[in-house]
């Protein structure tokens, strides 16, 4: 996924853009990063439209929530903070990949076992 586009604009602006893509690609929605970060979802879904920021505090429980360096919400144009996004989507595909291994290591010793029993492909 390319890193979001934030020359231009405010630093709340780049920090809600920054925001929504993380939290759209963790899946979740505004309703459900807010439980978990432990703010009121109109508070969230004013960090992301860049018409409030968040105390470091608030930022604090983001960037741990997210599993992301801070540098990832303050810096978000930079050519680092672009690598940093790549190196997220490697690590997210290397998860899903690690995941659909252990599913076909799964697999074939059912089909061993299955093989085994004379009930099955080897």
């Amino acid at each position: 996924m390319a890193a979001v586009k934030t020359e231009g604009i405010s630093p709340a602006k780049a920090f809600g853009a920054a925001l929504r893509a993380i939290r759209r690609r963790n899946g979740e929605t505004q309703e459900k990063a807010a439980e978990a970060i432990g703010i009121a979802k109109s508070s969230f879904a004013k960090y992301e439209r860049g018409e409030h920021e968040p105390s470091f505090c608030v930022l604090q429980r983001i960037v741990e929530h997210y599993k992301v360096p801070i540098e990832y919400f303050l810096k978000f144009n930079t050519p680092a903070t672009s690598n940093l996004t790549l190196l997220l989507d490697i690590r997210q595909q290397c998860a899903e990949l690690e995941q659909l291994l252990a599913r076909a290591a799964e697999l074939t010793h059912a089909l061993r076992v299955l093989a085994e029993k004379g009930g099955g492909a080897p």
